[in-house]
């Protein structure tokens, strides 16, 4: 879960007189809303709290008594009208949305509480059984932050530059009795068995963990610095009377293994500014501080110091817990989670190790800086960097081109330039390969962290390879073949093609074309489609093939060639083609009935109906209709009422061949309109409807064309197969 939602409590006024310890707590942002200062809620101690703190300090309580330890806390932090808030907040929450509670002490008793153990029961949960699954940090929905008030802003997080995240980890190998003694050994085969099998982190170990090593390391360009060794509170008296201060330290290894204890301020210093976005403290007390100094703690330095995100530990934790932690920590970072996830993996990792009873789950504190909580975005990778990956998609788009367009290349230089193409893209294609496939052989043999397979399917390069086997799928399984079709007729308007399948299954299966169709062959099956020349004529026939292929048609008018281009894409069983010369002297429609030997000036309206789509013309005259390449409607060629007047002019008139059918359409071209219908096939259905100005109709006509093309669609004898 990477989105959360902001619910920010302070925690204020603390005091501590004859009463007990009291102190305010209210909401300044959320949102449902937030409270004034006014609006704080005051809240006692509960008396058995110090005592119930130093028992799970001990590993001394009983499960039901952490359960009400964390009652005592949740009491604390959310008291009635916060409560409220809390619940409309989980109540807005979508379900890709987490909420985030951010707990910000303004006192150093505050901060010391372990706010990770609050217990709050759930709604859908029997009242009368109270698990681990009341426990705010064991949640998903629900992380725990401590914010720090004051300090430099965070660092800003910039996407990775690599794909690995690179984590230092520092294991301070120190020799003095002061100091009990590690089992680093064991430390770090724990960290390593935790990141075993966790992809997407390079980490480096730093033994016996010196100064000088961590300085070294840190100009290489980290981003996690993991730290396991000694650390430690040093109390002193302050400079008012009375008074005392505390300094958290990690101790670093020395000369020899000494003791080289370093302050929180310091580290801070070393790490800040150096690209570290995680500091990862596995230290005892590392993350507690002294009951007086607020910034004693080392974590909470850290964060103060601009560091976007640190985890401590503010008890011990056992080494089984350390791992399950570590585990589900780093393989959720590694999957590009956000930094609240990973902590409540880690988590939900040791309460499934060690049951409710365990107390280590809640050992880990994680404190935050900025909103931001995504530490490690997959980062913007440039062309260099993925060089082989490019070239790899370009020489598959390459050969998918050349390809497809390969068969309708002219001859000579096209079809040359096209061979060479195809030859580039199989040398890019082969170099692709050597490239990809040893660039991860080399990086997995370094790293020694899986097989290629492995390492190829990880889950940031899962979009790259996605895109690499859909092109491959587009080339190796787009079938593709191509025929010519020639039109060398000068006076023709239009070019029909006739498409079919021999054996009248809806899904052709064999790729094979049938092109040798002879002069003189009959219109026996399929639509007809007429276009004016040139064309290119792009069929579909992965649709089901009926009497229209209108949706799976396309056409393209390019360039004036004289070649017809027919590119059939699918596996195609038969296919019968027919170019076909239309005679416009003999290409008519008669769809009026004799009236009278009279002309007439009356205006109509004309109404046809082709598949459910109705054209209509308006001040439409009695009159023919003349169709073309696209079905063109001409009004007013003659007024002319009787029928066989009017074919004779129109005959006389058409028979003078072009010049005088150029005069007559000239003549009256301020009267034409056009309705395109683009599919007439042997079974539509036309409807021809005149209406007269008011709408009503005054004569109509059904018509279902046969094989042969009825006389009321088009006239046969216009049509001569070439």
């Amino acid at each position: 879960m990477n989105r959360y939602q902001n619910l920010d409590i302070d925690l204020l006024d603390y005091h501590d007189g004859d009463e007990g310890e009291s102190m305010r707590a209210r909401v300044v942002f959320s949102p449902v809303g937030e409270q004034l200062d006014a609006d704080a809620v005051p809240v006692k101690f509960p008396g058995q709290l110090r005592k119930r703190l130093k028992k799970l300090e001990q590993r001394a309580l009983a499960f039901d008594e952490l359960i009400e330890l964390g009652e005592s806390l949740a009491a604390l932090l959310l008291p009635a009208p916060v409560r409220n808030i809390y619940r409309d907040c989980l109540g807005k929450l979508h379900d890709d949305e987490g909420l985030r509670i951010r707990i910000r002490p303004h006192a150093p008793e505050l901060a010391a509480l372990p706010w990770e153990y609050a217990y709050v029961s759930r709604p859908d949960v029997p009242p009368g059984r109270k698990g681990p699954e009341g426990f705010l940090a064991l949640d998903r929905k629900i992380s725990l932050v401590r914010y720090e008030i004051a300090g430099r802003a965070p660092t800003p997080i910039q996407p990775l530059e690599h794909y690995d995240i690179r984590a230092i980890a520092l294991l301070a190998d120190v020799e003095d009795p002061a100091y009990a003694a590690l089992d680093l050994d064991r430390e770090e085969l724990n960290l390593r068995q935790a990141l075993e099998g966790t992809g997407g982190i390079d980490a480096r170990f730093l033994r016996p963990g010196s100064s000088d090593q961590l300085e070294e390391m840190l100009a290489e360009d980290a981003q996690v610095f993991h730290f396991s060794g000694h650390g430690e509170v040093e109390i002193q008296m302050g400079e008012e009377p009375g008074t005392i201060e505390g300094t958290g330290h990690l101790v670093l290894a020395g000369d020899e293994k000494h003791p080289a204890p370093v302050d929180a301020a310091t580290l801070a210093l070393k790490l800040k500014d150096r690209g570290i976005r995680l500091v990862v403290l596995n230290a005892c007390e590392a993350a507690g501080r002294d009951p007086v100094t607020p910034w004693s703690g080392v974590a909470s330095t850290l964060a103060r110091q601009g560091i976007p995100a640190v985890v401590g530990m503010q008890y011990t934790i056992r080494d089984g817990s350390a791992i399950a932690f570590s585990r589900g920590f780093y393989r959720a970072l590694a999957n590009g989670d956000s930094i609240d996830t990973a902590v409540s993996e880690g988590r939900l990792g040791v309460l499934g190790r060690g049951g409710g009873e365990e107390r280590d789950w809640g050992v880990p504190v994680l404190y935050m800086r900025g909103t931001r909580s995504v530490l490690f975005p997959p980062p913007i990778v440039p062309l260099r960097r993925n060089l082989g990956l490019a070239i790899a998609s370009i020489a598959l788009l390459s050969a998918w081109f050349f390809l497809h367009i390969f068969p309708l290349a002219e001859e000579g230089a096209n079809r040359t330039m096209a061979s060479l193409g195809l030859g580039a893209g199989a040398v890019a294609g082969l170099f692709a390969l050597w490239k990809v496939i040893g660039t991860f052989a080399v990086k997995t043999v370094k790293s020694e962290k899986g097989s290629i397979i492995e390492r190829l399917l990880r889950r940031r390069n899962a979009r790259s390879v996605l895109m690499m086997v859909l092109l491959a799928s587009i080339v190796l399984f787009s079938t593709t073949s191509s025929v010519y079709l020639e039109d060398n007729s000068p006076d023709a308007s239009a070019v029909g093609l006739s498409v079919r399948t021999s054996d009248g299954l809806p899904f052709p299966r064999l790729p094979q074309l049938a092109t040798s169709k002879e002069t003189g062959d009959k219109l026996d099956g399929g639509p007809i489609f007429m276009f004016p020349p040139p064309l290119e004529l792009r069929l579909n026939v992965d649709r089901p093939i009926g009497w229209s292929l209108k949706d799976s048609v396309e056409v393209v008018r390019p360039r004036p060639w004289k070649r017809v281009k027919l590119l059939v894409r699918g596996d195609l069983k038969e296919l019968e083609l027919r170019v076909l010369r239309l005679v416009p002297n003999k290409f008519l429609m008669d769809v009026l009935p004799s009236r009278s030997n009279t002309t007439t000036t009356k205006t109509y309206q004309l109404r046809l109906t082709l598949r459910g789509e109705t054209h209509l013309i308006k001040d439409y005259r009695p009159g023919v209709i003349w169709a073309g390449g696209p079905i063109e409607l001409l009004k007013n060629i003659s007024e002319k009422e009787s029928e066989s007047d009017r074919l004779a002019s129109l005959e006389r008139c058409l028979a003078g061949a072009g010049q005088f059918r150029e005069q007559m359409i000239s003549k009256w071209n301020s009267h034409k309109e056009f309705l395109k219908i683009p599919i007439i096939g042997p079974e539509d259905e036309i409807t021809i409807e005149v209406l007269d100005a008011s709408g009503a109709t005054t004569w109509s006509r059904k018509t279902v064309s046969a094989g042969t093309l009825s006389t009321a669609t088009i006239n046969p004898q216009c049509l001569e197969v070439l």
